[in-house]
């Protein structure tokens, strides 16, 4: 071989395939908006433009020392994947955020080019436009968020550590004008507080929340809720949850992993505006799949309150329990015996095989556990059947206008 030989020039990649891809994924979000026609009289400039201000998603940064480096790979794989999934209802279709964030740049260049047209701003066209692309964004942002809530909520555990999410925009490249999104996480170590019981030491951990404000925010009980269980002069009581109710939380919901179970029990504790009082105790129901499936259980300890354990709703001391108890004469060893006091039972029964049963349990207020046959239980099930209530949320203000005003600034 020649030493005098040049080595061969790498041949450049295609600028143009990123922009390719875009306008072809561009025209599919539009069909399915009935609005591709639109899309095909626009001129290339403005269909370039819009490729260019499309908004970008930075994987996220550890925002402190908690966030571990296998963390955060895991959170930036189910991002990309949440980015993609077409979870949310549009008109006859299922959409992406992805597609979300396509039909704003779409609806941006469009009232940009009406308002070059026009050239007035108070123009009905321009402001119908401008009023699309204000939605847009928002119907975006929010399924941004909610795919982060998603993930948090089933990654933060009581007794380990919770994560939060702080979403701003980078500095935006003056030529381009593009907006990218950086996402830093936040990891905030579990707050452990020992309580006495009976003369013995428990452990319990300080409930809490992902937020997409601040780190993270503890959950506090208004005192009002309470009613003649507290005498106390606090206004807010923190809460807490033993580590023996995680336990048995975990025992008896045994259909769900540990992810499920986190965001099971944000979906129940976030906000708590009401508590059974029963006999001697507080219930908290818990539910899963808008099906309640037990409580857990509080009592008012040195001015907090602890959830203390979790009980099946066929177990003693619960109202439908007590009632089994009444009609069938089962005492709590034979609910353990026949393994009546997890949710893995009722979901694999027979109902053909076992009406007598089906009957009892209807007569004790139990019939509506039969409405998770056939159900699943993976974490992506649950949290996708309530893609609603998550919205809902964000609407009462954890999705912090700050951070959404602070994107345009």
């Amino acid at each position: 071989m020649s030493k005098n030989r040049k080595p061969k020039k790498k041949t450049a990649p295609n600028q143009n395939g990123g922009y390719k891809q875009f306008l072809r994924d561009m025209r599919q979000m539009l069909s399915f908006a009935g609005l591709d026609k639109n899309f095909e009289k626009m001129n290339s400039r403005d269909k370039r433009k819009m490729y260019e201000r499309n908004i970008g998603i930075r994987n996220p940064v550890a925002a402190n020392e908690y966030v571990s480096s296998k963390e955060l790979k895991l959170i930036t794989g189910k991002m990309k994947a949440y980015y993609r999934s077409r979870v949310f209802e549009f008109k006859d279709e299922k959409l992406s955020t992805y597609h979300a964030m396509l039909l704003y740049s779409y609806t941006e260049i469009r009232h940009m080019e009406v308002k070059r047209l026009e050239a007035d701003d108070n123009h009905p066209d321009v402001l119908t436009y401008k009023n699309l692309a204000d939605k847009t964004f928002q119907t975006f942002f929010t399924r941004f968020i909610i795919s982060y809530f998603r993930l948090l909520t089933q990654m933060s555990n009581p007794d380990q550590k919770y994560f939060s999410v702080n979403i701003h925009a980078a500095p935006v490249i003056k030529f381009t004008k593009r907006l990218d999104l950086v996402s830093e996480i936040y990891g905030v170590p579990a707050r452990k507080h020992m309580f006495v019981l009976n003369g013995h030491k428990r452990p319990a951990f300080r409930l809490g929340k992902p937020t997409a404000a601040t780190p993270v925010e503890w959950i506090s009980l208004d005192a009002s809720v309470l009613g003649k269980a507290y005498s106390g002069t606090l206004p807010q009581l923190e809460v807490y949850i033993q580590s023996h109710a995680l336990r048995r939380l975990r025992e008896r919901v045994d259909l769900l992993d540990q992810d499920a179970i986190n965001y099971a029990l944000w979906e129940n504790t976030h906000t708590i505006a009401r508590l059974e009082h029963y006999k001697r105790y507080l219930l908290l129901p818990f539910k899963v799949l808008d099906v309640k499936i037990g409580y857990l259980v509080a009592n008012v300890v040195q001015n907090r309150v602890l959830f203390r354990t979790f009980l099946f709703i066929t177990h003693n001391c619960t109202p439908e329990g007590d009632r089994l108890r009444n009609i069938t004469g089962l005492e709590k060893d034979d609910m353990t015996y026949w393994r009546i006091d997890r949710l893995s039972t009722f979901v694999k029964l027979d109902e053909e095989k076992y009406p007598d049963l089906i009957r009892l349990f209807d007569e004790a207020g139990l019939g509506n556990l039969m409405q998770l046959k056939e159900k699943d239980f993976d974490i992506d099930s649950l949290q996708e059947a309530n893609l609603n209530g998550l919205a809902e949320y964000l609407k009462r203000g954890q999705s912090s206008p700050e951070v959404e005003a602070g994107l345009f600034q």
